[in-house]
């Protein structure tokens, strides 16, 4: 029951927090559109191979080491690219003198 409860809730999640971060990042209506068809096709796309990858790689080797390895491995890229991806704060120029005084900053007369 424990574990049923916890796929349930893991599943679950990841249905609806593509969605959100969709909604997110996106700049309007369009965007949000766009950003979702994207990530769904190109998603299940690649969710459609994984299973089948993973056979042959345990049919062509005997064992689970090598498709666990390589699933590892697509994780921690996933991870990576996750990363890469999220936006960055952007400087558009030097902050005003009284903040740099606040942040122990340079001090302008």
């Amino acid at each position: 029951m424990l574990w049923a409860t916890v796929l349930g809730i893991g599943l679950g999640a990841g249905q609806a927090l593509p969605g959100v971060l969709h909604a997110h990042r996106g700049k309007d209506h369009d965007h949000v559109t766009a950003l979702s068809t994207m990530a769904q096709t190109c998603g299940f796309l690649l969710a459609a191979t994984g299973p089948v990858l993973t056979a042959a790689l345990h049919t062509a080797t005997g064992t689970w080491t090598t498709p666990l390895a390589t699933l590892t491995a697509a994780l921690l890229v996933c991870a990576a690219a996750s990363d890469a991806g999220r936006p960055r704060p952007q400087v558009t120029g030097p902050p005003p003198p009284a903040a740099l005084r606040r942040q122990g900053g340079p001090h302008h007369p």
